[in-house]
């Protein structure tokens, strides 16, 4: 229930809170991360703890820390001084990296502080790149790591020729439907092979390659986005108003349940039901094939229109479609854009712990297919096409 009201209160508003800017290098706007940057700003932060009173060191599997209530600095040594080597960094709550980020940014402050080639995000299902940046004696790698449109991690790596070898240290945001959970600065001090460093380069620069999967915009300005709209309806490669059994079969397998009813007018409904998907097909009498009626899916590894899926959060998918300014019907229910009445337009339904997000496509004649989602304490539980 508290997830949901904050959503929708993030939604409504569209506010957030954005902390004092930190101490970084001197660069230009969005360019690649370097060595220097990371030294600078890992300095200021050394500098910063010495200064400050309570400072524990700790260890646990990924080194020692030393700790206060301004950061987390991972160290070399047993202790914190003037001369101890400084290797790392996790950035606490109200804290900022060396670009302004902090734990809560959403991913596209992320992808706009760096340089970004592929703002499609064109890659594959897993990953993709952003950019490669330089060659020896320094370069720089930027990509992202995904589960489908969950972008989950957003690396930028320096490779950094030095006397002792090649140092390959990243700055990492790891990241939970859209927004920033964790940032860390990792391997300031880790020597590579240079086949290695040159490996890692390559291996980025074949991602670019990789054109088969893209991401779907998202904004919250929904004026720049497009309706719910025809080309939404091919998805996880099936065409919803191509459905037919064959396609299905071909999709998903044989089905679980393979079921025929007939209805009170003679026709018949074919229920066919995976884990997770359910279709519904209508046929003559004969049983001659109609159209689709329904394809409905619970199923988290299922695509639907525009990447949604379900797990997804209420202002995530929201915000991958159209709206106009928000019309309030009454208490619990927003229109997004339309009417209501006429075939188009998009409304949000909610309570206290659910609510229910609907968009309408108007098809040739008089029918329509309905988009219609279900979630709980924020959370996409199942969603459903229609035929209307």
């Amino acid at each position: 229930m508290k997830k949901l009201i904050a959503l929708l209160t993030a939604l409504l508003m569209l506010l957030c809170t954005i902390p004092a800017l930190g101490e970084s290098a001197p660069r230009e706007e969005s360019a690649e991360l370097t060595y220097e940057e990371l030294e600078i700003y890992l300095t200021a932060q050394a500098k910063a703890a010495l200064a400050a009173k309570g400072v524990a060191v700790q260890s646990d599997e990924r080194g020692t820390w030393a700790v206060w209530d301004g950061g987390a600095l991972q160290i070399a040594d047993e202790e914190l001084t003037d001369s101890t080597a400084v290797v790392g960094a996790a950035i606490l709550p109200g804290q900022e990296d060396p670009r302004g980020l902090y734990l809560g940014s959403p991913l596209q402050d992320v992808l706009d502080a760096y340089p970004n080639d592929n703002p499609g995000l064109y890659g594959t299902r897993y990953d993709a790149a952003l950019y490669i940046r330089g060659e020896k004696p320094e370069a720089t790698v930027g990509y992202i790591l995904r589960d489908g449109q969950r972008i989950t991690q957003v690396c930028h790596t320096v490779e950094h020729w030095s006397p002792e070898g090649v140092v390959e240290c990243s700055i990492v945001y790891d990241l939970d439907q859209g927004t920033v959970t964790a940032i860390s600065i990792v391997d300031m001090q880790r020597i590579v092979e240079e086949t290695e460093a040159l490996e890692t380069l390559s291996d980025v620069a074949a991602m670019q390659e990789n054109r088969e999967y893209g991401a779907y915009p998202q904004s919250k300005d929904g004026s720049a986005l497009a309706p719910f709209q025809r080309e939404d309806l091919s998805f996880s490669g099936i065409d919803f108003l191509d459905l037919t059994a064959e396609s299905a079969i071909a999709a998903f397998g044989a089905p679980n349940v393979d079921e025929w009813t007939e209805d009170s007018t003679g026709e018949w409904i074919r229920l066919m039901q995976w884990d997770g998907v359910s279709v519904q097909l209508l046929y003559t009498a004969d049983k001659t094939f109609l159209r689709p009626d329904s394809l409905i899916f619970t199923n988290a590894d299922f695509e639907g229109p525009r990447g949604v899926r379900p797990g997804d959060y209420l202002d995530t998918v929201i915000n991958r479609f159209y709206r106009e300014d928000y019309a309030v019907l009454s208490a619990g229910e927003v229109m997004l854009y339309g009417d209501g009445n006429s075939q188009s337009y998009g409304r949000l339904s909610y309570s206290a712990d659910s609510a229910a997000l609907v968009y309408s496509l108007p098809l040739e004649g008089e029918a329509a297919v309905v988009w219609y989602m279900t979630f709980s304490d924020g959370e996409l539980q199942e969603a459903r096409l229609l035929m209307r």
